[in-house]
């Protein structure tokens, strides 16, 4: 990791995820100087009636295949949420758990930032709405059309936040 002095000259790549049971974003972003670049993003899909365990397997090799593809230096997160429905929100830490292992399995620092923070840091106000966090991720990356799905619109906001805030 660079000096702090060093830190805008260094080009460092994260990668976003978005996890879930059905599909998971990602988005890998590289920082050089004040400019960011988009090398990848996209969604693991996983049918509804694969059972539970087969698709967090599924989401497991998909981001790990991605990881060792382009070789980021950390991963972002969105952190711990509450969700009104307990048997959705245990099956969404599941879907994270196996995103921080395929993370500490290739020797990333995992950083987790709360849902305001990242909404902060795309658009400057916490409290922005997903359409205006999709169309600042599209011109931060200098995008033509804005990226789809959400899932994966939302990764690349972890990663810009990520890059932003942490590196």
């Amino acid at each position: 990791m660079p000096k702090n002095s060093d830190r805008h000259h260094f080009p460092c790549r994260i990668i976003g995820i978005d996890p879930g049971t059905r599909v998971t974003g990602y988005g890998v972003v590289e920082k050089n100087g004040q400019s960011f670049k988009l090398v990848t993003y996209g969604v693991a899909k996983a049918k509804a009636t694969i059972p539970l365990e087969e698709r967090i397997y599924l989401i497991y090799q998909k981001i790990s295949s991605i990881i060792k593809k382009t070789k980021p230096q950390a991963m972002s997160l969105e952190d711990v949420f509450y969700h009104r429905y307990p048997r959705v929100a245990v099956s969404l830490g599941m879907a994270k758990g196996v995103a921080i292992i395929s993370a500490r399995e290739a020797g990333l620092k995992v950083y987790q930032f709360k849902p305001n923070e990242v909404k902060s840091a795309i658009t400057g106000y916490g409290l922005a709405k997903k359409y205006q966090v999709q169309k600042m991720v599209t011109r931060l990356l200098n995008l033509k059309e804005d990226p789809e799905p959400e899932d994966a619109s939302d990764a690349l906001a972890l990663a810009i936040c990520c890059l932003s805030r942490k590196i």
